[in-house]
């Protein structure tokens, strides 16, 4: 259990300290410590489960214009799953970099 919780903080933990910058900016150090945790009460419900309100605060690159893939990509129907595979075909072509294959197998649920 404590492994679990220590994997998956290590994977939000740059997130979380983005959002907390962010909040501070907005709200001042009278509301949010800069070292502690986000007060959940800013953030959505009582149990935190909705980010989705903060956008307005942390959009990345605020402003600017978002920049659409290669239009020869688009109304190929593409899935993440078809381009990871796209991706690992042209590398196994290279040669012996065929690990990435084993890296789907474990992810796959």
């Amino acid at each position: 259990m404590f492994w679990n919780y220590t994997m998956n903080w290590n994977r939000i933990k740059e997130l979380h300290a983005y959002i907390r910058r962010k909040l501070h900016d907005v709200y001042g150090s009278e509301y949010i410590d800069l070292k502690g945790p986000l007060p959940a009460h800013l953030l959505s419900d009582m149990w935190v489960r909705f980010w989705n309100n903060l956008y307005r605060f942390a959009e990345p690159f605020s402003g600017q214009t978002l920049h659409r893939s290669n239009p020869s990509n688009e109304g190929t129907n593409y899935t993440v799953l078809k381009m990871f595979q796209t991706g690992d075909a042209f590398y196994a072509a290279m040669g012996p970099l065929q690990g990435a294959r084993n890296i789907l197998e474990s992810f796959q649920c």
